[in-house]
C-alpha cells in the first residue's frame, strides 16, 4: 500500500512479533473474516441501538479483512530501535518511543515536543472501553504516567476523540476499577466467571463504546490475580 521507497519503523520488539504472529494471525483472517462477518451482520438484525453501534465497528473490521487477505504479503520494519528514536525534520522534531508490557507487548507512541502533541496508539482509549487481555494493566497504567508528564497537551487515542491529560488519568482509574471488581470476584472463591456476566458496569462508563470487552477484561483480570482457580 506504500510507495516502494518508503520506510516502515518499529521496535525491535515489534519487528519480531510481527515476524512471529503475523502469519498465523493472517492465516486465521484468510479462512474466517467472511464468516465473522457474516456473523456480526446476523446480529446487526435484531441488535438494540448501543449494540448496534459496536456491530458496525466490527462489521467495518471483518468487511476490509475479508475483502484484503487474498492480497495480503507480510512487510517487516526495515529501520528498528529499542527505546527511543528522534527524527529531525525540516519543519519539525518527532520523537517515537516504545513502551514494553503496556496494551500490548510492545507499544510505540509518537510524540511532537514542539506542538506539544502525543499520538497514544492504543496505550490511550477515550470513551471506549479498552482491551486489556492482550497486554499488562498495570504496565499500561506506568506508560500512561509516564506520559503525563512529558508536557504535551494534545492526547490523540487509539480509538476516540482528541483528548487531554484528564483522559489519561481516567483510563488510569478504569484500569483500577476493573482490577477492583477481579479481586473481589476472586476473593469470593469459584464460580466467579457466572458472576461476571451480571456485573453492573458504573455510570460513568455506561456511555463507553466497546461495552462487550468490559467483561472480558474482567475475566481477563481473574485469571491473571488466580490463574489456577476453578471456574
Amino acid at each position: 500500500m506504500f510507495a516502494n521507497e518508503a520506510q516502515i519503523l518499529s521496535s525491535s520488539h515489534t519487528r519480531q512479533l510481527i515476524a512471529v504472529n503475523s502469519p498465523k494471525e493472517a492465516e486465521w483472517f484468510t479462512a474466517n473474516a467472511a464468516q465473522q462477518l457474516a456473523s456480526y451482520q446476523s446480529q446487526f438484525k435484531t441488535a438494540s441501538d448501543q449494540q448496534r453501534s459496536e456491530l458496525l465497528l466490527m462489521m467495518g473490521y471483518y468487511e476490509v479483512l475479508a475483502e484484503v487477505m487474498p492480497h495480503f504479503s507480510l512487510c517487516l520494519p526495515g529501520i528498528t530501535f529499542d527505546q527511543r528514536l528522534t527524527l529531525h525534520g525540516t519543519k519539525r522534531t518527532a520523537e517515537l518511543i516504545n513502551f514494553e508490557n503496556g496494551h500490548t507487548a510492545s507499544d510505540t507512541v509518537l510524540y511532537l515536543p514542539r506542538e506539544g502533541v502525543l499520538f497514544m496508539s492504543d496505550l490511550l482509549f477515550i470513551d471506549f472501553h479498552p482491551y486489556l487481555g492482550d497486554g499488562d494493566p498495570q504496565g499500561q497504567q506506568a506508560a500512561l504516567r509516564t506520559l503525563d508528564q512529558m508536557g504535551a497537551k494534545h492526547f490523540i487515542p487509539g480509538h476516540g476523540p482528541l483528548g487531554t491529560r484528564d483522559d489519561l488519568q481516567q483510563l488510569i482509574n478504569y484500569i483500577d476499577y476493573c482490577t477492583k471488581i477481579a479481586k473481589a470476584l476472586v476473593s469470593e472463591g469459584i464460580g466467579y466467571e457466572d458472576r461476571i456476566a451480571g456485573l453492573k458496569l458504573a455510570e460513568r462508563y455506561q456511555s463507553w463504546q466497546l461495552a462487550s470487552f468490559f467483561p472480558a477484561n474482567i475475566s481477563f483480570l481473574c485469571k491473571r490475580l488466580n490463574p489456577t482457580a476453578r471456574k
